[in-house]
Parts: structure tokens; sequence; C-alpha cells
């Protein structure tokens, strides 16, 4: 939680310095077309200006070029004053006295300009002085517009390199106070699941060792019994139940310690579905008796598979299929073969209880709890298990059911 949090405030900081960023930059923008507007008005302020003293200088009195210049001026002269003024909030409110002398000089120009023609000839000396120093002050506004609007622009740019300076540190925070930690605790944590996955597999190479040793004892013992009742006929048949059971439960240690080999090649070989059957049928026999359970196989394929997985994988619904059957009802499991050209497809189907919806959607999950009765155990590893075979074989299972309709699980393997 403390590690979310701070990475939640870092991000908040990161993502407010670039609005701010940005929120700075359209306002400089805006200033920006307030400076181009005002350096043009300045500049076309003093163009006027000199239009009217070329009017006043010619040999022949120009009063009509003279007197636009000075309407064109006074308009420019005018917007000018009130855009330098700064009126909206975020503009530039420039502190330029010159303007004020230039309107006091727009004023006395106006009453020189209404007196009559003659009695203005006669002031034309003045006039030029006013002139004069108007182009001095229209040069000194279009100065100190420059320099403001290059002070903006140098404070612009100690603003952005500030923000920069600050992303990176709090970058910097994120990374080597909030990440790094992290990154070394997740290390860590590899490191102790490394550990304890090397503790698991020398655990499990132990138990496969030190039960073949019991399992084969066993096996000897039994092989020495039929030997001397090889004329009992029940006898004889049930040791070969027990022998066969026995021969199952090594191929399943033996396939537990390959598994727990990685450098261990996987042991494939070619069977008949009809013969993995069998072999489920035996070692189920006990199971499928007490429950007059009755199992009908269609159709039979050979495949390359690791026969002892293929064998947990049938020997998981089949059991599956009788647990779970109808009260009084006894189990009938279909298991039907189709081999085509491109797949081979199994379908194991019975007449039990069958699977809810919500259910269905997670049985295949890891200690999934099936809620087909009270009384029965739940699904357990068995089909998750059986998933994780089939997918490792490069095929697929899933399960169509409605709940008192049975069960069907359909598998499907690529032959390549």
């Amino acid at each position: 939680m403390r590690i979310k949090k701070h990475y939640f405030i870092t991000l908040g900081l990161v993502l407010g310095l670039l609005l701010a960023n940005q929120v700075f930059i359209q306002f400089s923008l805006l200033n920006a077309q307030q400076d181009s507007r005002i350096i043009n008005l300045a500049g076309k302020q003093r163009l006027n200006t000199q239009k009217m003293f070329t009017a006043l200088v010619e040999e022949d009195l120009n009063i009509d070029a003279f007197s636009e210049s000075l309407d064109t001026f006074l308009v420019a002269h005018e917007e000018l004053t009130l855009r330098s003024a700064g009126k909206k909030w975020y503009q530039t409110s420039y502190d330029i006295s010159a303007l004020d002398q230039i309107t006091s000089y727009t004023d006395t120009l106006n009453v020189f300009f209404s007196l009559p023609d003659k009695e203005f000839k006669s002031r034309i000396e003045n006039v030029e002085n006013i002139l004069e120093h108007m182009l001095v002050l229209s040069d000194k506004v279009v100065k100190i517009i420059e320099n403001e609007q290059e002070a903006i622009i140098a404070r612009s740019r100690v603003f952005e390199l500030l923000i920069t300076i600050i992303s990176v540190l709090v970058i910097g925070y994120e990374v080597f106070v909030v990440m790094l930690p992290l990154m070394t605790r997740l290390r860590r944590s590899q490191q102790d699941s490394y550990v304890k996955n090397e503790k698991l597999n020398q655990l499990i190479g132990m138990i496969g060792h030190d039960l073949r040793s019991p399992l084969q004892n066993i096996k000897s013992r039994i092989q020495l019994i039929q030997m001397k009742t090889a004329k009992l006929n029940q006898s004889q048949a049930d040791l070969e139940i027990l022998m066969g059971s026995l021969e199952s439960a090594e191929q399943i240690v033996q396939l537990m310690l390959d598994k727990n080999s990685e450098h261990q090649p996987k042991r494939q070989n070619s069977v008949l579905i009809s013969q993995i059957i069998n072999d489920v049928k035996r070692d189920l026999s006990p199971l499928i008796v007490s429950n007059r359970a009755e199992i009908y196989l269609s159709g039979d394929a050979e495949f390359e598979w690791n026969p002892t997985e293929i064998r947990l994988v049938f020997q998981n619904l089949v059991s599956n299929a009788i647990k779970y059957a109808k009260k009084g009802i006894p189990a009938q499991i279909n298991i039907v073969i189709t081999d085509t050209s491109s797949h081979l497809n199994i379908t194991v189907s019975d007449n039990g209880m069958g699977i809810s919806e919500e259910t269905q959607s997670i049985i295949f999950d890891y200690r999934s709890k099936g809620t087909l009765k009270q009384d029965k155990a739940s699904f357990g590893i068995g089909l998750s298990h059986c998933k994780e075979i089939v997918t490792d074989l490069g095929g697929s299972i899933w399960v169509k059911s409605e709940p008192d309709k049975g069960s069907e699980f359909h598998l499907e393997f690529p032959k390549q």
C-alpha cells in the first residue's frame, strides 16, 4: 500500500507539472499574439509620423496627405495605448511613459491643424519640432517593447527549465526511492521462490525414490504369491489386478520423477486408446463394481503419447463420472473416439448429475470446488491436472453440461 501511495503521489506531481507547463505555454502564446500586435502598432505609429513629416517638408505643403497620415496615426496610437495597458489578466502591462508624451504632442497637433491654413503654415516650424520629438519617442516605444519581449522570453525559458528540473527530480525520486526498493524486494522474492522450488524439487525426488523401493518389494512379493497360487483362478485374478495397480503406481512415480528432472526427455509411445481404457477399468475395478457402473467404448485409435499421463486423464474423468452419478442410478459412461485426418477427437459422456454453468467456468481451475453434492469431495486438482496434461500434449479440453442431464467432456488433439 505504501509503494502504491508513493507511486500515485509521484504520478500526480508529474502530471501536475506537465499541466502547469501546458498552461504556461498557452498563456505565452496569448501574450505573443498581443506583443506581435503591439509591435505592429508601434511600427505603424512611427511610419505615419514619418509620412506627416514628409508631407510637411514638401515644397508645396500637402495638407490632405498630412491629414490622412495624422488620422491613421491617431487610430494606431489609441489602440497601442489600450493594448499596452494590459487590460486582460494574462496580458503584459508595459510601463511606457513615452506614450503619454506622444499623446500630449498629438493634442497639440490637433490644435495646430484646426487653425486656418495661413496660420497653420506660419506654425510649420513648431509642427516640425513636434514631429521630430514624436519620431524619437516612437523609436523609444519600439525599443521598450522589444526589450520587454526579450525579458518575457527569458522568463519563459527560466520557467520551462525550472519545470524540467523539477520533473527530473520527481522522476528521480520515483526511480530511486520507490522503484529501486520495489525491484530489490522482487529480486529477493524471486530468489526465495527459487530456493523454495529447489527444496520442493528435492523433496519430490526424495519421495519418488523412496516410494519406488517399497512398491518394488510389494511387486516382488505378489509375483512370488502368484507362482505359489497359480492353480487358484480367483486369487490369481485378484493378484493380477493388484499387480496392474502396482505397475500403474510405479508409472506414476516415474512420471513424477521425470517431471521433476529438467533434462529428462519425455517418454512417449505409440499406444491404443482401447488399451488405456482397459488399464483404467482395471485400476478402478473396485469403484466400478461397487457402484454397478458401465463403461462403453466406441472406436479406437493409436497415438503418440506418454501412456501414464493420458491414463491419468481418463482415470480422472471416469472416476468423477462414477462419483457424481445420480442417486440410485448406476453411472453409464460412453467413450467415443473419432479419428480424422487432422484431429483426434474423444468424448467422455455420462448420465450423472450434470454441472451448473457457474461451476463449468471454474471446473478446470486449480483446487476448484464443485457444488454438485454436499457429501461428495470437491473436484480438487484432478481436472486442472487433466487440463495441464492435455495442453502439454498440444490438445484442448472442455465440458458441455446441464444440471440433471449429465456431462460431456471433449478432448481434441491435433495430428502433426
